[in-house]
Parts: structure tokens; sequence; C-alpha cells
């Protein structure tokens, strides 16, 4: 018999939450999992929460099980064939950039999940200088996707990249934080063709324009000025929900 182990699960809520759910639906009820938020954290906190939390822990926890792609499954029923296999839908030999995503949270749970299973990415690639220069945010960033090639580059070195990356074979996304983000991406040489908002949450300053996008001044500044060089901009958090034009939930930004 298998010894049980506890396990501790460290990155975005949300994130943490999907990657659960999804296990559950694979493995069935899992248990000794402690999932810590990073979120707001330095380095030095975070480490004091996992010492606080691994001190705390007693004997129990997660136990791994291997996942069944065929023969018989728990309780002797016969599994289908092909059951708990998810092959890849077929892809056109080059793909490249497949979503041009703005999100103050960069990477997460509706980027990885949602779309990530829609889209299937071979590589993640997010234009931030802020995180770029932070080797801790760095690093975090960069393993939020398992299974998929995540960057995190300066946005002159995303613009740089933004013409061949466009001729590489598979998926890609491209991930920026902002608005005036994007309008810098595209003002260093990017042709991005649209934008999708995705989340753009409230701050100080900023009016709601549906329930996951938020604006000040300075954003539709941005907003207008990347429509003026023809890069669309639509809102929409998952590819469950449809796109919309920004300009027809904002008409303050729309270019006459």
């Amino acid at each position: 018999m298998s010894a049980q182990v506890p396990a501790l699960l460290i990155m975005h809520a949300d994130l943490a939450a999907a990657l659960l759910r999804a296990a559950e639906q694979v493995y069935g009820p899992i248990e000794g999992v402690t999932v810590l938020s990073n979120e707001g954290l330095s380095r030095d906190a975070l480490e004091r929460r996992v010492v606080e939390t691994v001190a705390g822990w007693k004997s129990g926890g997660l136990v791994p099980q291997p996942r069944r792609l065929s023969g018989r499954r728990p309780g002797g029923a016969p599994a289908e064939k092909g059951a708990g296999q998810h092959p890849r839908p077929a892809q056109p030999a080059r793909m490249s950039w497949t979503i041009h995503r703005i999100d103050d949270r960069l990477i997460h749970g509706q980027v990885v999940i949602a779309w990530g299973e829609r889209l299937h990415p071979r590589r993640i690639l997010i234009a931030d200088d802020g995180a770029a220069a932070n080797p801790w945010e760095r690093d975090l960033l960069g393993s939020a996707a398992p299974g998929i090639a995540v960057e995190v580059v300066p946005l002159a070195e995303a613009a740089s990249r933004y013409a061949a990356e466009a001729a590489r074979e598979g998926g890609a996304f491209l991930l920026v934080r902002d608005l005036e983000a994007a309008r810098r991406l595209v003002e260093l040489g990017a042709a991005v063709p649209t934008f999708t908002l995705g989340g753009l949450h409230y701050a100080p300053g900023k009016e709601k324009v549906n329930e996951y996008v938020y604006l000040d001044a300075n954003d539709r500044r941005a907003a207008r000025e990347l429509l003026e060089r023809g890069v669309r901009l639509e809102v929409q958090d998952v590819p469950a929900t449809r796109p919309t034009a920004l300009a027809e939930l904002d008409a303050s930004v729309r270019v006459v």
C-alpha cells in the first residue's frame, strides 16, 4: 500500500483551484493538498508561509495514482477503448500567434485552462518589463503553465521577436499587462492585428466597462492610439463568451 504524503500547491489561487478540479476529474476526490496563494507575497513572506504550513502538517495527504488509459477501471468495470485519452485536435502545420491577450494578472487559470485547452499553445510569451526584470516573478510566471514553454521578456525583445515567432510552427500566446503595454509593443514594431482584453480589474480612478474591464483616462488614450493604428480591440475573458468590440462597450474610445 502506498504511503500517503501531504502536498503543497503554491500558485495563484484561481489557477490552483482549476488544476485541482481538473485532477479530480481524472483521479476522483483528492485530499491532503494545501493551496498557498502567492499573490501579494514577497519571496521572504512566501518562504515563511511555506515553513509555517509544512510545520503544521500531520500524517496523511495525497496518494498519487497512475492515470488509467486502458484496461479495467476501479471496481472491475472495463474501460471503453480510448477512455481517459484526450488527443489534441489536428492543427495546421503552422499557427503561431493564436491570441494576443491584455490581462493585468498575465497568466492564470483562464489563460492556462480555458484558453489553453481550446487553442493548445506550445509557447506563451509574456511581454512585461517589470516581470522580466524581477527574477522571482519571472521564475514564478515561467512555471505557471505545466507542459507549455513560458518566457518572460521585456517589451522591446517581444517586439523584435514578433515576426520570427509568427513563422514558427505550433500555436503561441502573447500576454501583456495593460493597454499601455500593448500600445508600446505595437509602437516598437510588433504587427499585432487584434488584442483581446481579458481582464483589467478595478483600481482607484478606473470606471467599469463590464464585469472584468475597468478603464481610466490613460487606458482610453492607449486604446484610441491602438485603434488609430488599425489594431482591433475585443473584450472576451474566456472562449465561451462572445467577443465584443471595446468601442461598442465604451464609446469614448471610438475613433472618428
